[in-house]
C-alpha cells in the first residue's frame, strides 16, 4: 500500500508544469514615437517604464505547453515614427505580456482573447478587444479630451460623468477638455476606467 501511495505522489509531481520561462526583449523609442501592438491570446499589461528611450516586452507562452513554446514569434518593425510589435503563437498557445513604455506615448492595442490593463501611461489610446475584460487608468480627467469605452455584451465601469447608453451592450462617451484622446472596445467583457 505504501509503495502504491509513493507511486501515486511521484506520479502526481510529474504532471505539475514547471515554472514558466519568461522571456525579455527590448525595442527603441524615440521621443515622440507611437506604439502598435497585437497578441492573438493571452492577458497583457501595459505600464509606464522608466526607460524614455526604449519599450521593454516580457512574455510568459502557458507553462503546461512547453513543447510549443519555441513557435512563439516577436514582429517588430518601425513605420515612420510608429512602433509595431507582434506576438504570434499557435492559436492553442496562450501567451502572458508585460509591456514597459515611455510616457506620454500613442498606443494602439489589439487583442483577441485575453484580459488587457493600462497602468499609469499618458497618451491616446486605441485599444480593441474582442474577448476579455479591459481595465484602463487614465489618470485624472483634466487629461482626457474625448472619450469612448464600449462592450458590446458586459457591463462597463466609469466615472459618473459624461454619458452611458445601451441596455445589453454599453457605450459611453465623454468630452473634456484635455488633450488625450481614448478609444477603449471590448465586444465580450467587462470595461473598467480608473481615474483619480
Amino acid at each position: 500500500m505504501r509503495l502504491i501511495a509513493l507511486m501515486a505522489a511521484g506520479l502526481a509531481i510529474c504532471v505539475i508544469p514547471a515554472p514558466a520561462a519568461t522571456h525579455t526583449q527590448m525595442f527603441e523609442c524615440p521621443a515622440g514615437s507611437s506604439l502598435w501592438f497585437r497578441l492573438r491570446g493571452g492577458d497583457v499589461r501595459v505600464t509606464r517604464g522608466t526607460d524614455p528611450e526604449h519599450i521593454v516586452l516580457r512574455y510568459t507562452p502557458d507553462p503546461k505547453k512547453p513543447e510549443e513554446e519555441n513557435k512563439v514569434q516577436v514582429r517588430s518593425d518601425v513605420h515612420g515614427s510608429q512602433v509595431r510589435l507582434e506576438i504570434k503563437a499557435p492559436a492553442s498557445l496562450s501567451v502572458d505580456a508585460e509591456v514597459e513604455v515611455p510616457s506620454p506615448i500613442s498606443l494602439e492595442v489589439h487583442m483577441t482573447g485575453g484580459d488587457l490593463a493600462v497602468e499609469g501611461v499618458d497618451g491616446d489610446k486605441k485599444l480593441q478587444l474582442f474577448a476579455g475584460d479591459l481595465k484602463v487608468d487614465v489618470g485624472t480627467l483634466e487629461k482626457v479630451r474625448s472619450a469612448e469605452v464600449s462592450v458590446r455584451v458586459g457591463d462597463v465601469d466609469v466615472p459618473p460623468i459624461g454619458e452611458v447608453h445601451g441596455w445589453l451592450g454599453h457605450t459611453w462617451r465623454y468630452q473634456g477638455s484635455g488633450q488625450y484622446r481614448l478609444y477603449a472596445h471590448t465586444t465580450f467583457g467587462d470595461a473598467k476606467l480608473f481615474t483619480k
